[in-house]
């Protein structure tokens, strides 16, 4: 052999060009070679890309769209996930995998949801009480009786002036507990949900969504501000 370089030498040969020469005989025979790249065979790959920026209300979701674009005939599952989020939110795909066509595109939706101190994530709620407690559960208790003493006694014929005094005492008896069970009802009505945990912390964070089919694997980062 001899030579063996790449881009024969001069400033206008291919860098990525190898030159042989080689012979026989006191170089009186040879060889002359070049060896090319072989630039015909591609491999299948993805890219992901998301907005730059998003921005989300502690107590309320967002949602970003996630795009997925299909190189050199790719049209493989992609999967995905998410890291970096803030505390205590939660992030969710729809749909969790796509398929794009080859040299086609295809989208998924990621919905991140902050929540507020000791409530669910994504919303804001009130749970229902029993009106004022146990106090208004017996008042209501007394109430049923008296009433139904009441529509008894009318019932049973009864006249004397004892007894309709009686009535008249039951009846207003009936009316005060019908008066403490709305006072307490008033007083013991909504609350928060009680559900332990702490709220998304406000700021700004970096959110990385990272797309990945096989080997591949594939990231882009969305700015996220939590106020």
């Amino acid at each position: 052999m001899w030579e063996l370089i790449f881009g024969g030498g001069g400033s206008a040969g291919d860098p990525n060009t190898l030159h042989i020469t080689a012979g026989l005989a006191n170089e009186q025979h040879g060889l002359f070679a070049s060896i090319l790249p072989d630039t015909s065979a591609s491999t299948a790959d993805f890219s992901v890309s998301a907005p730059p920026t998003a921005t989300v209300t502690v107590g309320r979701s967002t949602a970003i769209t996630v795009t997925v674009n299909g190189l050199d005939g790719f049209n493989s599952e992609v999967q995905f996930s998410c890291s970096g989020q803030p505390a205590n939110s939660l992030c969710t795909f729809s749909p969790t995998t796509v398929t794009p066509a080859a040299g086609g595109m295809a989208t998924t939706t990621l919905t991140l949801s902050t929540r507020t101190a000791g409530g669910p994530y994504g919303v804001v709620s009130r749970a229902p009480r029993i009106p004022g407690g146990p106090a208004g559960l017996a008042a209501a208790m007394i109430l049923l009786l008296l009433s139904g003493y009441i529509v008894f006694s009318n019932r049973s014929g009864i006249h004397t002036g004892k007894s309709r005094a009686f009535r008249v005492a039951l009846t207003a008896a009936a009316s005060f507990a019908l008066l403490a069970v709305s006072f307490l009802s008033l007083g013991g009505c909504g609350g928060y949900n009680s559900s332990s945990g702490g709220g998304t912390p406000q700021g700004t964070t970096t959110l990385v969504i990272t797309a990945k089919s096989g080997t591949l694997s594939h990231s882009t980062n969305v700015t996220l501000t939590v106020h």
